[in-house]
């Protein structure tokens, strides 16, 4: 066995990097950077020959792009990458980054870990896997890789009690920044083994920048071709500045958007605030989202398992986050699938499960778990991934300086909808939310089971409620009138705090809710940065609704009336109510209704006992 110490789970991605560390009790914590869980993969080449990571490179790289390389993963294959003058092989890149970690993990622990455990697709060759490898030697005295969908699966299984009987399936579905995987895994008496494996090299959250952008180009290269050239294809170095601005705002904006409907986007050189709402998102997202449904069905029936057979399809990876995918999903397996409330640490947690039970030598060189040379022996899997081995023993417990792959234009105008933020729930429903996912190990994930409606989606796909045992709760029926609603707003880039009150909302004993914005409306105000905000919602809005003894769940709205800002009092957008579905917990004591989730709280006072 392994000495006792800290053990670092890693998954090296091809936007971000994330680390999970495990104490010697077993304790895990995600490592932050400059506090945040997401490293950036990033790597900037000093004169002097210095390698700066992370933030610290996205932020050098303003000064001379060419040093700069922001996705070091999707150059594995190319042996060295010119950063300005010089030659810097991409093992050396790759170690920079792992070097970044160990330094973080070795400040926050007090000791070097023992072992560093890695991961890699279950597709990659051995070429890229002794890359990896290579980088890993030169940073840790031991190290070992683990197959993503195999660290992913072990998660989830911590994370759900053993919701995978030996013998079962389950699917992986990983949707990072520049790739995708779809993954097959049956559980052993060891472990996991990887049935089958389809990945999409050139099909990531980063297609999903560029289909905005090029839906961005659809209207404003037709209004000034040149400036949008400049930004698009920039030669000189204040230009590659403002492209990468852009780029990095619509990544933003796409992360946002799986939180609300709507926000907006500073187009540089243009000068102008262009809204972006999730109908837009979903527009342009659908068809690469497609692609990814496409292949999970692939290596689901490349493995020879029937979907109904599987015992839950888990989704990993950042771009999963995508409120689309897990709709899309639902519709195309008949199925719930499962998601945590940080799909990013999900893989690099899960290295650790798969890695705890299986040490069986006493320290010596660094070891290699998936290549085909690995000191410890273990069963391979039967289909695609051949050379990795079981995880072990049953575990209970922005933008690129240029997109590397050709900008996707999408068919459709412009057209965008201000987006109203009420009292609603998030379009996932959560049915484990009552502790089901805690791990009794320390885990950092909690699971919950989505689920999406089997018609087609609406501009915001609407949930299935949560189950029938969940009626609307009886203090909740009623008419109430909103005594104080502070909420948080973005317009025009800017981020503020609105305050209103007056609202009435009517809960109806037969599951049905209705928001309403009668005569001239109901209007937030609030002051930023020297200006008025005014918001003015008039209208009504109408949906089915059920509760549990904390949540309001939500779905099926329609809306019937408009949303107007001013700034200054100036009329600035004017547009049609579009609902918003986010999770919200709520209390209830007689007369008195308090309710609120990540963008607003509101309180409430009854009226009446009816509706």
């Amino acid at each position: 066995m392994l000495t006792a110490g800290p053990r670092l789970g890693i998954d090296f991605g091809t936007s971000h990097t994330v680390a999970v560390l495990m104490s010697a009790d077993r304790v895990l914590r995600p490592l932050l950077f400059d506090g945040s869980p997401l490293l950036p993969s990033a790597v900037y080449a000093e004169p002097d020959g210095r390698l700066l990571i992370g933030r610290d490179a996205w932020h050098s790289m303003r000064t001379a792009p060419a040093r700069f390389e922001p996705y070091p993963k999707q150059r594995i294959d190319e042996g060295a990458v010119l950063l300005g003058e010089a030659e810097v092989p991409v093992v050396e890149l790759i170690a920079a980054v792992l070097r970044r970690v160990a330094g973080e993990a070795a400040r926050v622990s007090g000791d070097p870990p023992v072992e560093a455990v890695l991961t890699c697709p279950s597709g990659w060759g051995t070429a890229r896997r002794e890359v990896l490898h290579e980088a890993a030697a030169g940073v840790f005295a031991r190290s070992r890789l683990v197959a993503e969908p195999v660290a992913a699966a072990c998660c989830f299984v911590a994370a759900a009690g053993g919701r995978i009987p030996v013998g079962g399936c389950a699917a992986v579905y990983d949707f990072g920044a520049g790739t995708f995987d779809a993954s097959v895994v049956r559980r052993t008496a060891d472990g996991f083994e990887v049935l089958a494996e389809r990945g999409l090299s050139e099909t990531g959250g980063l297609d999903i920048d560029a289909a905005i952008v090029a839906r961005l180009g659809e209207t404003y290269a037709a209004l000034d071709p040149v400036r949008w050239d400049r930004l698009i294809s920039p030669v000189r170095p204040d230009d590659q500045r403002l492209r990468r601005t852009l780029w990095d705002d619509v990544r933003t904006a796409k992360e946002i958007l799986a939180r609300t409907t709507a926000t907006m986007v500073h187009l540089p050189l243009f000068d102008v605030d262009v809204p972006i709402t999730r109908e837009l998102l979903d527009d342009v997202a659908r068809p690469i989202v497609q692609r990814t449904v496409d292949a999970t069905r692939a290596a689901i029936d490349a493995a020879g398992v029937r979907v109904t057979d599987l015992a839950g399809v888990f989704l990993v990876g950042g771009s999963s986050r995508l409120q689309l995918a897990g709709s899309m999903l639902h519709r195309a397996f008949g199925m719930p699938v499962t998601i945590t409330d940080q799909p990013e640490l999900v893989v690099a947690e899960g290295s650790l499960h798969a890695a705890v039970d299986t040490d069986t030598d006493t320290g010596g060189p660094a070891t290699d778990a998936g290549h085909p040379d690995a000191g410890t022996p273990a069963a391979g899997p039967a289909q695609p991934g051949a050379g990795w081995p079981s995880a072990g023993p049953e575990v209970t417990g922005p933008l690129p300086p240029a997109p590397r792959r050709p900008v996707r234009t999408a068919r459709v105008a412009a057209a965008v909808v201000l987006a109203l933020l009420l009292a609603a729930v998030g379009v996932w429903v959560g049915t484990d939310r009552d502790g089901k996912g805690d791990s009794p190990d320390g885990g950092l994930s909690q699971a919950r089971t989505l689920s999406a409606p089997a018609a087609d989606p609406s501009p915001s796909p609407s949930p299935s409620l949560p189950s029938p045992s969940l009626t609307p709760a009886q203090c909740l029926v009623g008419t109430w009138r909103q005594t104080a609603n502070r909420s948080t707003w973005t317009v025009g880039g800017r981020t503020v705090e609105l305050q209103s009150s007056g609202t009435i909302n009517r809960f109806r004993a037969d599951g049905i809710a209705v928001v309403e914005y009668l005569g001239a409306g109901v209007t937030r105000t609030g002051t930023s940065g020297g200006n008025r905000y005014e918001i003015t919602s008039v209208g009504t809005i109408t949906v089915a609704y059920a509760a549990s003894d904390h949540t309001i769940y939500l779905r099926d709205a329609t809306s019937i009336g408009t949303l107007t800002t001013k700034v200054n009092g100036r009329v600035v957008e004017s547009g049609t109510m579009v609902a918003s579905l986010e999770p919200e917990d709520y209390t209830c004591s007689g007369d008195t209704l308090r309710f609120w989730n990540s963008r607003w709280t509101i309180d409430a006072v009854r009226v009446s006992t009816t509706t």
